[in-house]
């Protein structure tokens, strides 16, 4: 059984002219980048094929400054970040962030599971996210994606206790939205 190669060693080969390393590399991430736009953009498949196109105009070209001391997901997520907010600062969106523990959350919300079951409480979770602002919407999902909140701090450029304090009052507003539309 062959080990896949790591994110860095295809960057590596890639930086050497192997352009089948790029594609691995593409098709590693390309699912979680998308589906990481899609639920910031609120399914504007538009713009998240857009910015999903211009992320990667950004990232090659900047792959020789990748060290491996990043996990190259995160890495490649700060610059989906900028881009995001790039996007929402052309259209004139506020833009803000709060959130705390979505772990936190989730398992609050399989508690209630006996009086709501898991498919209204997971579309009642999803319509809560889309009426988060942007910025703590990005919170949720990166944590939704196992980024941790050290990197989500400097993903976002923030110090690791805005970043928890975000993720705190993004689920205040999760909760208040619920308990205001419990259907």
């Amino acid at each position: 059984m062959t080990q896949s190669p790591s994110d860095y060693e295809l960057i590596q080969d890639y930086l050497k002219g192997n352009e089948s390393a790029f594609s691995i590399l593409y098709e590693r991430y390309k699912p979680c980048l998308f589906s990481y736009f899609n639920r910031l953009l609120q399914n504007d498949f538009a713009s998240a094929d857009d910015i999903f196109q211009q992320l990667w105009l950004r990232v090659i070209p900047s792959l020789h400054k990748y060290t491996n001391q990043d996990r190259f997901l995160a890495w490649v997520m700060r610059i989906a970040h900028n881009l995001v907010m790039d996007h929402y600062r052309a259209r004139k969106v506020k833009r803000e962030v709060a959130v705390e523990s979505f772990d936190m959350f989730v398992s609050e919300a399989e508690s209630k599971e006996e009086e709501m079951d898991y498919e209204v409480c997971s579309e009642a979770l999803n319509r809560a996210l889309e009426n988060l602002i942007p910025v703590q919407r990005e919170v949720v999902e990166l944590r939704r994606e196992g980024i941790s909140f050290k990197e989500i701090a400097t993903i976002q450029n923030v110090s690791l206790s805005t970043a928890i304090g975000r993720m705190h009052d993004a689920i205040a507003n999760i909760k208040k939205f619920i308990n205001q539309n419990p259907s």
